[in-house]
């Protein structure tokens, strides 16, 4: 038996179902693109959604993100691929 890992409400390891990951491939900039791709991603059954962060701006973006997501009520785990 695998240790249970935690991504915000998916748990992952310790015979848990398989959690399905993507990462987006839009503008990491373009907050409007990101979050459809999210809602898009979140109905076709994904888990947890990986973003790029190249800089300090698009992890502004990120947080503008995780907001509109929550007050949506779309509490999906968000990962960010920091490269700054």
């Amino acid at each position: 038996m695998t240790k249970v890992v935690n991504i915000g409400k998916v748990k992952i390891g310790g015979g848990n179902p398989v959690a399905l990951q993507t990462m987006t491939n839009r503008d990491p900039h373009d907050e409007t693109a990101l979050l459809t791709q999210i809602r898009e991603n979140a109905l076709l059954g994904c888990d947890i959604i990986r973003l790029t962060v190249p800089d300090h701006e698009a992890a502004v973006t990120f947080g503008k993100v995780k907001r509109d997501l929550l007050s949506e009520g779309l509490d999906i785990p968000l990962g960010a691929d920091i490269h700054f």
